[in-house]
């Protein structure tokens, strides 16, 4: 099932699990347990992200969504006084600065030229839409929210989910090492299975990334097959692994027992 104008908030307060929720099964069940039961305040890098996603994908948004702060003397009693109220005007809304907006509309502007954001031009192009599917192989309900995506059609048969990201340094090497720390390969696989449970047919991918710095540089990747094997083996693992938690009503983190442990191969 697709929806294509589910509210950010009402697709995270959804029960079905999502990418990165799974993410944390990888590390112990007890991990992915609190993550459901805890929330986080996001950092900068977060805030500068979402920003950005949504001045390039939803506009019509920001002013719901944001706002900047003034600058305040809080040192006076007038200064902390004039603060608290605007914090009270504004408390539904992501405060940020004048330096994160100027920073967002540059890495904007950069996105903008890439030809990879030129699809979302495409008639078929379809931004923050939710799909929601159950996984055949668990029967546990999964979602995800692909940025953007183009429904099947003559110039993309198969479809195409474009997965945007900004990061400190967008070369390959670097952002070879970011999907590896983040696990963006295990979300690329479970965007694929559930546009695959929407639409039919399994989409192309591409990660859209910019860096947080001038020159603001632009990068697009895909996936190498061997890549998104292993992604669909990680997503595998995650929800078998919950599946078993749920079964025995479960969550149990590192073991008891003492390992033998070793240097990485690398070292």
């Amino acid at each position: 099932m697709i929806h294509y104008h589910l509210s950010n908030a009402e697709y995270h307060a959804h029960p079905a699990v999502s990418s990165s929720q799974l993410k944390h099964m990888l590390r112990t069940p007890a991990h992915f347990k609190a993550s459901l039961e805890t929330s986080k305040e996001p950092t900068e890098a977060m805030k500068l992200g979402s920003l950005v996603h949504t001045l390039l994908l939803e506009p019509h948004l920001i002013d719901d969504e944001y706002t900047v702060m003034p600058k305040f003397d809080r040192r006076t009693k007038q200064g902390k006084a004039d603060y608290e109220a605007w914090l009270e005007h504004n408390s539904h809304k992501t405060a940020i600065t004048a330096e994160q907006m100027d920073t967002a509309i540059n890495m904007t502007d950069s996105l903008a030229t890439s030809r990879v954001a030129q699809l979302l031009k495409v008639n078929e192009t379809a931004c923050e839409a939710s799909i929601f599917y159950t996984d055949p192989a668990t029967g546990i309900d999964c979602r995800v929210r692909p940025d953007f995506m183009i429904k099947p059609c003559d110039a993309f048969p198969n479809g195409l989910i474009v997965d945007l990201k900004t990061t400190d340094n967008a070369s390959p090497t670097a952002f070879m090492r970011t999907i590896t720390n983040f696990g963006y390969h295990l979300s690329a696989a479970m965007y694929l299975d559930g546009y695959e449970a929407e639409f039919g047919v399994r989409p192309a991918y591409i990660w859209l990334v910019v860096e947080r710095d001038a020159p603001y540089a632009v990068a697009s990747y895909t996936p190498s097959d061997e890549m998104l094997e292993r992604g669909k083996a990680d997503l595998d693992t995650a929800l078998a692994r919950l599946k078993a938690c749920r079964d025995a009503d479960s969550y149990p983190a590192y073991g008891s027992e003492i390992m033998a442990i070793d240097l990485p191969k690398w070292a």
